[in-house]
């Protein structure tokens, strides 16, 4: 009986190892899927930096994971584009409750929702609206509109749309501009 129990022993301890590494294996790739979607989730809320982090630290477990590579080679060579993405994110959801714009000039509708959201995120957030129009395109354009409890960015369009401008998102800037003509 003693000769079983000891045999029964030897053979549960050297199976315990190998088990344990059976399982720490399959958690490695497991880790490494988590780490790569959440690298995505942060890029496309605009977050760079933290996506990249992600995504390193995917590689790291799995370093021959070609989506991982893939995602990091992008995220290098659309930095700037993904952390506009960043404002463009940040003002959808801040929600405005109510504007009201009658034959108002886009400058005026512009600061108005800036003041606007600089109350509603007290003041942690400016949206730093840029208006480049070199040929004078909005100088006669006027807006009438009264939206509630919307986003800013749909805010934003509506203005647009009456403007014929469109919005472009920088990093530390949202740009109006013309909107392209077509020919």
């Amino acid at each position: 009986m003693k000769h079983a129990l000891v045999t029964m022993i030897m053979i549960a301890s050297s199976i315990a190892p190998i088990s344990a590494q059976q399982v720490a294996s399959p958690a490695k790739p497991a880790d490494a899927q988590q780490l790569y979607r959440q690298g995505l989730s942060a890029i496309e809320q605009g977050d760079a930096s933290e996506g990249e982090q992600y995504l390193r630290a995917s590689l790291k477990l799995q370093p021959d994971n070609p989506n991982a590579k893939y995602q990091l080679t992008q995220l290098m060579l659309n930095r700037n584009a993904i952390v506009a993405k960043k404002r463009e994110f940040t003002l959808n959801k801040i929600i405005i409750p109510a504007v009201e714009y009658s034959d108002a000039s886009l400058s005026e509708c512009l600061e108005s929702l800036s003041a606007i959201i600089d109350k509603q995120t007290d003041k942690k957030f400016t949206p730093n609206f840029i208006v480049r129009d070199p040929d004078g395109e909005f100088k006669n354009a006027r807006v009438t509109l009264k939206l509630n409890n919307l986003p800013a960015t749909a805010i934003l369009k509506y203005i647009l749309a009456s403007t014929n401008g469109r919005a472009i998102y920088e990093e530390h800037a949202v740009v109006i501009a013309p909107a392209m003509k077509t020919k």
